[in-house]
């Protein structure tokens, strides 16, 4: 029975409506990921935002045209959007609090780029966040900074503002992010997330 309700949403002509054409592939869960991170910064006007590695649920999106039901898939889970202030120090501990949490991968940026730095056995050392323009976050600075509230009520973390709802799922933020140009960007090669281990960047 509950195989047949499944199929039945799924049937729904609605989720075939086409939203956007993307111009290339996108062929990896940290692709994806900067798609979700750049719609969630966008709709929350902020400075960044972040995204978990598990709440990227497709790691791959073929060039063409983007369905309704293709952003739900990529984004199932109904989360809301939350808008926070924190200071730079309080999103590396926000960093350090969610790396075992998913399963010790960083979480994925808009708006800033990180230096991930792990030990021989893969634990976390320390992270360097960069802005957009390559200049380091400055740690006593206060940011916007755009999430889902799962991350908001499991990461446990040091910070003041524990944040509004936009009351906005974050799958109608990308959805919204797509209908707006139409024509997707390609994600090719992009790379927010430099892993350093053992003396080597990956």
């Amino acid at each position: 029975s509950i195989r047949a309700l499944v199929d039945t949403y799924n049937d729904n002509p609605i989720l075939e409506e086409v939203i956007a054409t993307a111009l290339d592939d996108f062929s990896s869960k940290a692709e994806l990921g900067y798609l979700m991170a750049d719609a969630q910064r966008h709709a929350a006007n902020a400075d960044m935002a972040l995204v978990n590695p598990g709440g990227v649920r497709r790691s791959f999106l073929a060039k063409g045209p983007i369905t309704l039901m293709q952003v739900y898939q990529l984004d199932p889970f109904g989360n809301e959007l939350i808008l926070t202030r924190l200071k730079g120090h309080e999103i590396l501990d926000l960093m350090f609090a969610a790396f075992p949490v998913d399963d010790r991968l960083p979480l994925i940026p808009s708006g800033m780029t990180t230096k991930v730095i792990l030990d021989a056995e893969g634990n976390l050392v320390d992270v360097v966040m960069m802005t957009e323009g390559g200049t380091p976050l400055d740690l006593d600075q206060s940011y916007t900074v755009a999430m889902n509230n799962y991350m908001t009520q499991v990461y446990k973390y040091t910070h003041s503002d524990p944040g509004q709802s936009l009351y906005m799922e974050t799958a109608d933020a990308l959805i919204n992010y797509l209908k707006k140009d139409r024509q997707l960007r390609s994600y090719r090669g992009e790379n927010r997330i430099r892993i350093e281990r053992s003396g080597a960047v990956q």
